[in-house]
This record gives structure tokens, sequence and C-alpha cells, in this order.
């Protein structure tokens, strides 16, 4: 029995590109010599590109798919160059064109300057032999001539291939360089759209809130910071980049650390000065995360983030500007009201801001304020004779008294030099307990209940220490201008609440004076003049 043996039909064997190119017939795999077959351009950016290439082909009706070669036949010099304007940057020879050569006059045969060349089919030529017998060979310098001309042929029919133009539906090579460019009408249209480009990005950039935006204008910056202009706010920044090398670690849990890191990281969205400007920003408005991640354009967590960072940050450094001193290198900046008081230190009150309710039993009675009745936390405030925040106390729950925080403050108590004097007022009973350590407390007179009224010399003592006294309550009222502790302190911020309180209080340091000491100066001045120039009786009429 025979045995039915199955015939398997074997699969075409791939022959490689070929090009599509009408009346060319190079295929990849058959060519005897060795060719290149290109792609045409992809993508968005070689659109254009694309079209020269298809229009170049001539075929109708016909779109190139992603297997359609052109061989390196069809470019000038054998190959393909990415280079614009180049000679093979288009395939520009096509078996359609012909390139003509110019015949020799008659003329020039007869006077036997040139030989006469036979023209043939295939665009190549040589000597007839005919010819040759009859007539003698072309000399040196006549070959030079020729070899000259053709090279200067070439290279025009090269520089023209260069330009390409679209003329009744076809794209053909261009011969005359007398005609328009596609890029001439391109170009205008380009440049005017890049100035309203311009001219749109501009008028969108006045509209976001940004630092550039907000430093032109003095007022606008004050009420959004609370610093006093561009300026003031440069100086402090210029400072804090000094200390931390332009570079801060972001909070992860522990303190910040401003030491430079090695590692470059991820490219931050905000600049150095950008961060603090958001940082005054938040302290002097209050907004929520949300609102203030929508200005600035970042993501809540790096708003909070940056804020954290930023507050232990300033905490740590901003106390290190402002110490407490005995003496004074200017006298003529502390008011006249401290000049009286030799060896003044620092005038002191508390203060309480209002928090959320606490819930446990414990913590609501440490926090409780029989003053404010309601729940508030308290800090103890100093100020130096020339008008700045020199201590900030840490937080104490709203029951802590005067007295307390002041003795349990050991940073203040231990800067306290001897001989040195504090002012202070009438809640601040701690006389005795300086007094062991050298320092003077001065408060206000007590009345009691056994008399009236106070004596005159208890009047105008009283008189003296609450005008001097009454400059920390105007301090302590421009520390609350920042409206972040205006609103009521939310217990999840229990943790940054000392820092926040700091930080507000000794940026105002940065503020103008709360005493012009320059025109009360001058007017002192005037006032010694005019009273050199007077007579005794009119000095007591003055008086």
């Amino acid at each position: 029995m025979a045995a039915a043996f199955a015939v398997r039909k074997q699969k075409p064997i791939y022959q490689g590109s070929r090009c599509c190119v009408p009346g060319c017939k190079n295929r990849q795999g058959t060519d005897t010599v060795k060719r290149s077959y290109y792609k045409f351009p992809q993508g968005e950016a070689n659109r254009h590109l694309r079209r020269l290439w298809e229009a170049s082909v001539r075929r109708a009706d016909w779109v190139p798919s992603n297997y359609d070669r052109i061989c390196s036949d069809h470019f000038v010099g054998g190959k393909r160059t990415h280079t614009k304007g180049s000679a093979g940057y288009i395939p520009s020879v096509f078996p359609w064109q012909k390139v003509c050569q110019s015949r020799t006059s008659k003329t020039a045969i007869q006077a036997g300057t040139v030989t006469p060349v036979p023209w043939r089919r295939h665009d190549t030529w040589s000597p007839s032999p005919e010819h040759d017998q009859e007539t003698p060979g072309p000399s040196n310098r006549q070959i030079a001539f020729a070899q000259q001309r053709e090279r200067k042929k070439q290279e025009e029919a090269r520089e023209n291939s260069r330009h390409v133009w679209k003329e009744h539906g076809h794209d053909y090579v261009e011969t005359s360089k007398e005609k328009p460019s596609i890029y001439d009408e391109e170009l205008p249209r380009l440049y005017k759209k890049i100035q309203e480009l311009e001219k749109e990005n501009s008028q969108l950039k006045q509209r976001v809130f940004s630092l550039d935006t907000v430093k032109e204008c003095d007022k606008d910056f004050q009420r959004y910071t609370n610093l006093p202009n561009f300026a003031v706010f440069s100086a402090v920044s210029d400072y804090l980049k000094k200390i931390c090398k332009g570079h801060l670690k972001y909070w992860r849990g522990q303190e910040t650390d401003c030491t430079p890191t090695k590692r470059s990281g991820r490219e931050r969205s905000l600049s150095f000065e950008e961060e603090f400007f958001l940082v005054l920003v938040k302290l002097k408005s209050g907004d929520f995360n949300q609102q203030i991640a929508g200005r600035f354009g970042i993501s809540t967590s790096q708003v909070s983030k940056i804020f954290t960072t930023w507050l232990n940050f300033l905490h740590r450094e901003l106390r290190l500007l402002f110490e407490m001193k005995t003496s004074w290198d200017k006298p003529e900046t502390i008011p006249e009201c401290f000049r009286r008081y030799d060896r003044l230190v620092s005038v002191i009150d508390c203060t309480e801001l209002q928090v959320e309710m606490a819930g446990t039993l414990q913590a609501r009675k440490e926090t409780y304020s029989n003053y404010k009745n309601r729940d508030t936390i308290k800090f103890m405030v100093g100020m130096s004779p020339n008008l700045t925040v020199n201590f900030v106390s840490k937080a104490y729950g709203g029951r802590a008294s005067d007295k307390h925080i002041t003795l349990t403050s050991a940073a203040f108590i231990n800067q306290l030099p001897p001989k040195s004097v504090i002012i202070a007022d009438k809640g601040f009973n701690v006389s005795k307990e300086l007094q062991s350590r050298g320092v003077q407390l001065i408060v206000p007179d007590y009345k009691g209940r056994g008399r009236s009224q106070f004596s005159a010399q208890e009047a105008a003592s009283s008189e003296c220490i609450s005008s001097a006294r009454i400059h920390i309550e105007r301090i302590i009222q421009r520390i609350r201008t920042f409206h972040i502790l205006g609103s009521t302190i939310k217990i999840s911020q229990q943790d940054i609440t000392e820092q926040i309180f700091s930080v507000c209080a000794y940026l105002i340091n940065f503020q103008m004076p709360i005493v012009n000491l320059r025109q009360k100066l001058h007017a002192d001045t005037s006032i010694s003049e005019h009273t050199n120039n007077t007579t005794e009786e009119s000095i007591f009429d003055f008086i």
C-alpha cells in the first residue's frame, strides 16, 4: 500500500523592501550594488517634510504606509541627508527627469575650438570615431573649461533641488531662485503668533498671585506679608539663605536640618525666596493650606511640608538676632520714656490665644482661663528698650499665672545680668525671687483699700511706668495682626503653636518702629534751639 504524503505549502520568501517610485524596479535583496532604502519621515514634527517626499514621488491618490521605502538612487549623491536645505534632504532624482546639456554650436565645430559630441539617449556621451579621424582632439585647456562648465551646471542643479514650491496642485523641483519658498509664507505667521502668545503670557502673569506681581507695590506687599517692602524681605531672605546655603531639608518628623545635602534630588517647584514668601502669606492671612496651594500652584501636602519646615527654621534662627542688652551704643535710638531707667533689660507682659476645647478633663482644666472665660494658651513676651521683641516664652495653659510663667521661664531668668532692671504689670509678683538674683523689678504702685487715692509722688511714678509699659501692649497688638493667631487655634496644631507665635513675634522687629524716633529727635532739637533764644520768663511760660 503506497504511503500517502501530504504536500506542505511553502511560505513565500521575503525579498525585502521595494522602492515605491514609479518606474523604479530596485528591490532589497535583489540588488547587485549596495543601496539604502529609506522610510518616509514619521511624526508630527516631520509632517511638512513627509508631504514634500510624497509630492516628489508623483503618485495620484496614494498615501504611503509604514512599509513603503525610497531607495538611495533617488537622492543626490546616492545618500539621504538630514540637514535642511541640503541636496539629499528631499528625493529629486527620478526617471522622468532629464538633465539637459547644451549642444555645441556648428560655428564652434567648424572653427575647431570644441570637439563635437554626438547626443546619446541614455545621457552618456563619447567622441565619434569618424570625427576623431577627421578632427584633431581637444587641447588640455579646452578640456579644463569643459570640466569647469560641467561642475558649474551640477552645482546649479543641486542648488535648485533644495527649493520646492507648489503649483497647479503638484510639487515640483524649483528651477528658478526667484520663485518664493514655502517658508516665506509660514515664518511671518509664526512670528505674529509668538508675539500674541507673549502678550497673553504677560497678561496672565499679572493675574496670577506671585512674588513678582506683589513686590512692586509696598502697600500690597505689606498687606500680604506684614513686612514694609520688598527690600526688607530681600535682606532677611539673603541672611537666611546664607545660613542654610540656599537649601532646606524638608521636615520629616524631626527638627529641621539646614545642612546642605549632597544628593540633588528632584527639582523643587518654588525657589528659596518663593517658599519664604509663601510662609509669610500664610502667617499673615491665616488661610487654609488648600487656598495657599491654589494661589501658588502646588499641592496641599507640599504647602504643609514647606510651612512646617520654615517654621522650625525661623523659630531657631530669628531669636538669635535679638538678645538682651543692658547698654546701647546709640542712646538716641531709645525712647525718652526708657532713658530714665538705667540698665533696663526688658519690659514684659503676657497675652492669651483662644484654642479649641480639649477632649479630656485634665487638659481642659489646664487651658481654661478665668480671666477670658474660655480655653486659651498663654505666652510671655519681652521687649527691649529699643522697641524690639527680645524674648518669647513657651506656651502655657490659660490657667497659669504671670508669676508662674516668669519663674518657670529658665531661658529668661538665666539671661538677666546682675543689677539689671525689668518693667512689668502688677500681676508679676516676683520681686523677691528676682531680688535674690540681683535684678530689680519695677511695677506700678498699689493703692490698697486703706486710702482713697495715690500720693503725688506715687501718681507721678505710676504715670512714668505706665508710659513705658504701654509700648509692650502695642507690640503685642502688632503680633496679633498676623491673622493666623486671630482665629481659634486647632488642637491638631498644638505641635507648632509655639513656633507660630514665636515667629510672628520676632517678625514684627522688621517692621517700622512703633515710635518715630527721627521725628521726635527733630522736634526735641527744634525745641532746644527755641528755648535757647528766649528769656527766662518765656521759658517758664513754655513749661
